[in-house]
């Protein structure tokens, strides 16, 4: 999904899942990608805490 060579949820109601199973670095690093396809594509919503 992330290269797009494969496609993500066909609608609404599918869930993607994520189990990372290595480093809290690694985790670090997938949030940070998806964050900023987020922000490059428009959606999603910023949450301050």
């Amino acid at each position: 999904m992330i290269t797009g060579a494969r496609p993500g949820r066909a609608s609404a109601t599918e869930i993607t899942l994520f189990k990372s199973l290595g480093l809290g670095i690694e985790d670090a690093a997938a949030a940070r990608h998806v964050v900023a396809e987020a922000r490059r594509l428009g959606v999603g919503q910023e949450i301050a805490f």
